[in-house]
């Protein structure tokens, strides 16, 4: 009879099965980006999810009520460097003119969703 399959921490993702996020040891930093220029209505929101989930980050986006876009990733440094460098990419009909980047609080959870735009 087969051993059943521990659910290994798949390296795509740095997520174990109980949704807790993996850090190896490193320290886990947060930064918050406020992302400006043409990024609202182009789905940059989704393309933020898609990559930082396939990062293995934790956070969330919100559209701002002013077009730009804000973003908190949690994660160990270099990845969280790494969605910074995304964010300047964007989608393909998104113009990214800056990027806004300051210290920020962990989120309490380990997934990474999108937030309802605060009014």
């Amino acid at each position: 009879m087969a051993r059943p399959r521990s659910s290994p921490l798949s390296a795509a993702t740095g997520f174990r099965g109980s949704h807790e996020p993996w850090t190896g040891g490193a320290a886990v930093i947060s930064k918050c980006f406020v992302v400006n220029g043409r990024v609202q209505g182009v789905g940059f929101r989704y393309f933020v999810v898609r990559e930082a989930q396939a990062l293995g980050l934790a956070g969330w986006v919100r559209n701002l009520p002013d077009g730009r876009v804000e973003v908190l990733g949690s994660g160990e440094p270099d990845v969280v460097s790494a969605l910074e460098g995304r964010l300047w990419e964007g989608p393909p009909h998104a113009k990214v003119s800056s990027v806004d980047v300051r210290e920020a609080e962990a989120p309490t959870y380990a997934e990474f969703r999108i937030l309802p735009t605060p009014w």
